[in-house]
């Protein structure tokens, strides 16, 4: 019961359904700590981090969670739950501004990635550094070069998951080239990839960047339905509550234009 509530759990986490992957672990947090399996406690650890953040806002909890399942990991030398918390952990980060400390727990979840060959993995963790790290520092040189080497690695893999974010990536080098034309059709095209998989959350962020981008171009209008579209997204979902006001911040923006 243990193994596949955990399991369970860590499928909705990675498809970003944190609600359902909470709900997943929540009836069997007391057994598994109780029964001491070091292993699954690891992995309900970054469960619940991910949720404290994305969904509650507690980033306090959620990184001391988070820590904690990269230490019982690194303690069991469980390379692939160390993984994921040092991607977690950094994505968290990143959130909360602390891009230094971010991007060393992201470059080592990558390097376990480049290691293993996983290369969707790799994609993924290059457009999260790419957008959460190096964008937000106004590092648009290290933008392009991650958001390139992600499109590239996932156009040799195949894989829709990692393609959808990566060519909303690539858009996101095309704006801050401002290059607002060029941006709109990869984002575009992320969006479709990410309705194909129902990818919920990359396509809220897209449908934002599409949202900022044709607010550039005067469009308002299209400006107002990306971003109605994005909220709509993430509410249903329950998830990433920072992001929803920051979206509703643009609509009301581009509804006044």
């Amino acid at each position: 019961l243990i193994n596949a509530r955990t399991i369970l759990g860590l499928h909705y986490m990675q498809l970003n359904y944190h609600v359902e992957s909470k709900e997943a672990v929540a009836p069997i947090i007391d057994l598994a700590i109780a029964g001491g399996d070091k292993k699954r406690i690891s992995q309900i650890y970054i469960i619940l981090g991910t949720y404290n953040y994305l969904v509650e806002e507690d980033f306090p909890q959620a990184l001391n969670y988070l820590k904690d399942a990269l230490m019982i990991s690194e303690e069991l030398n469980d390379v692939v739950c160390e993984s994921l918390s040092a991607y977690w952990l950094g994505f968290g980060l990143a959130f909360n501004c602390d891009y230094e400390n971010a991007l060393y727990h992201l470059e080592k979840a990558l390097h376990f990635h480049e290691s293993a060959n996983i290369q969707w993995a790799e994609s993924m963790v290059k457009t999260t550094m790419g957008y959460f790290v190096y964008f937000f520092q106004g590092k648009f040189d290290l933008v392009y070069r991650m958001n390139d080497e992600a499109l590239r690695i996932t156009e040799k893999s195949g894989d829709l998951y990692s393609k959808s974010m990566a060519y909303s990536a690539v858009g996101l080098s095309c704006y801050c080239k401002g290059l607002f034309e060029e941006a709109t059709q990869h984002y575009i095209k992320g969006a479709e990839l990410c309705e194909m998989i129902n990818h919920f959350y990359s396509n809220a962020l897209t449908h934002f960047n599409l949202g900022e981008t044709f607010y550039k171009l005067e469009e308002y209008q299209k400006s107002k339905e990306h971003y109605g579209r994005a909220i709509h997204l993430l509410e249903q979902n329950k998830s990433f509550p920072f992001w929803v006001k920051l979206f509703k911040v643009g609509e009301a923006r581009a509804k006044v234009k």
